[in-house]
């Protein structure tokens, strides 16, 4: 129960929970922008960042806990070249509301759900085949299984246009500005390969073994060649290699589900939305026949986008909550009513025509 308080603090800390690290390298220096960049983010939601504007290497860690990440780009890099994670409590992205309503209902969860280590050789800007190459990607991660996480490696080929108009280094990467990308996901159920970069020489490169409780993958002599179109200079041109897990939202999303029917079924509580599907409006009938308390209730597209909050105040027990809600203005499309009420959590799915 102890390892569980750890990392539900960890996790449900606001909307600056994340944990993970990045790298990004120019094939060169404008006097505005660094070549090398690196971070290391821990859950405090506070970036670890070192960097230098003289085109030199660019290294990063953070230590908190057992959060512990290094990163560095360059041939001067105090560690190896290329971005580093090692032994993560839990490791993610932003951790939104959406998020954490998903986050899974255990009694315990190990310390060390994720172990990754992650290495390439510096970037080679090749101007005779206007390629991008990353080379020598290497690297193994393991995953603790039924603790509902996922582990997540993007590598990015990408256009920063915001710095080209105003003189200042763009340093987030919109989707609009990415040229190539692959993106390696590792869940209860494997690796699962997305992107243009990917085919099936690039997936026999990766070993997997499953044991049943714990998933470990190997990875070694690993290049991604990226042509580049023409048209855009190389000197443009900027690669990003990142590291991340979250709660897998869409897994613990069947699993409460399922749950949400069974409560209903033994008449622990009542939650019905009608009609479904619908055009213009829903009406949402909610009570709790085991404990009063503060009852939440929102709706959110399956984006994680919160589109309303339609009830937030405390509910007696087996008092019945009947509100109807106009979602004409939706757009089209799946939406989840949320319902959590002193920690249990509820979900349905409507359908907006």
């Amino acid at each position: 129960m102890k390892k569980l308080v750890i990392i539900l603090f960890m996790l449900l800390f606001s909307n600056s929970v994340f944990a993970g690290w990045s790298t990004s390298e120019r094939n060169s220096c404008k006097w505005w922008a660094r070549k090398y960049h690196a971070t290391a983010r821990v859950f405090t939601g506070l970036p670890a960042v070192q960097t230098t504007g003289n085109c030199g290497y660019a290294y990063a860690e953070k230590i908190k806990n057992c959060a512990w990440q290094k990163a560095s780009r360059g041939d001067n890099g105090v560690w190896a070249q290329g971005g580093v994670s090692n032994k993560f409590c839990s490791r993610g992205e932003v951790v939104t509301d959406f998020d954490q309503f998903f986050l899974p209902m255990v009694d315990d969860i190990e310390e060390n759900i994720e172990e990754s280590e992650i290495t390439a050789d510096a970037t080679i800007f090749d101007p005779g085949s206007h390629t991008v190459v990353i080379p020598n990607i290497s690297g193994k991660i393991k995953l603790v299984k039924n603790n509902g996480f996922y582990s997540d490696i993007r590598f990015s080929v990408w256009k920063p246009n915001d710095d080209n108009v105003n003189m200042v280094q763009d340093e987030k990467m919109d989707e609009s500005e990415i040229l190539s990308r692959l993106s390696i996901k590792l869940t209860d159920d494997g690796l699962i390969f997305k992107g243009d970069l990917v085919s099936e020489e690039l997936k026999s490169k990766f070993t997997v073994v499953d044991n049943g409780r714990e998933i470990y993958v190997v990875f070694n002599d690993v290049s991604l060649k990226i042509p580049v179109d023409s048209n855009i200079a190389l000197e443009d041109i900027a690669v990003e290699i990142e590291g991340d897990g979250a709660p897998d939202t869409k897994s613990n999303m069947a699993k409460m589900s399922n749950s949400t029917d069974l409560a209903i079924s033994n008449n622990d509580f009542k939650f019905k939305v009608y009609p479904n599907p619908t055009s213009d409006f829903i009406n949402i009938e909610y009570s709790n026949n085991q404990s009063s308390g503060q009852t939440n209730i929102s709706i959110y597209s399956l984006s994680g986008v919160k589109m309303k909050d339609v009830f937030a105040e405390i509910s007696n027990r087996g008092k019945s909550q009947s509100i109807k809600v106009d979602i004409s203005s939706y757009p089209k499309g799946v939406y989840l009513i949320l319902v959590d009420n002193n920690g249990k959590k509820l979900s349905k799915q409507i359908i907006k025509n």
